[in-house]
């Protein structure tokens, strides 16, 4: 997996001296250089928390991963309920905070409405699966 995500990084920075990095247009050379940089992220986070077990504190992401099914469900019906109570609208009318930093502050407003939904299933060790 090191060897792959080291092999997409270098081919997304070698193709993009011929193809400009666009995010917008998602170009071949912003893909490749993304998907080698994830591969990177993904390789040293197996690297930390399953072969050296450094990550002790991973409470708040197994709450998600355990429950991953109904976290996706809340999520869709909080943003129903967001937009269909005028919520958002009237966040972004009224907090003071403009641009990503608004957006930012909404999306971890998000998370932790769908975690604090999902501890309690977490705590009595209920998981929902298909």
């Amino acid at each position: 997996m090191l060897y792959l995500g080291l092999g997409l990084t270098a081919a997304g920075l070698l193709a993009s001296i011929w193809i400009p990095l666009n995010k917008t247009v998602w170009s071949p050379s912003f893909a490749l250089l993304l998907c080698g940089l994830g591969t990177l992220i993904l390789c040293g986070l197996y690297w930390l928390i399953d072969e050296k077990n450094r990550c002790r504190h991973n409470g708040f992401f197994l709450t998600f991963g355990t429950n991953a099914i109904y976290c996706y469900i809340v999520s869709i019906v909080l943003a129903w309920i967001l937009d269909g109570s005028g919520f958002h609208k009237w966040y972004s009318l009224n907090i003071g905070a403009r641009g990503a930093l608004l957006s930012l502050a909404y999306a971890v407003i998000c998370v932790l409405i769908v975690w604090l939904c999902a501890l309690p299933l977490r705590r009595k060790d209920i998981y929902l699966k298909l």
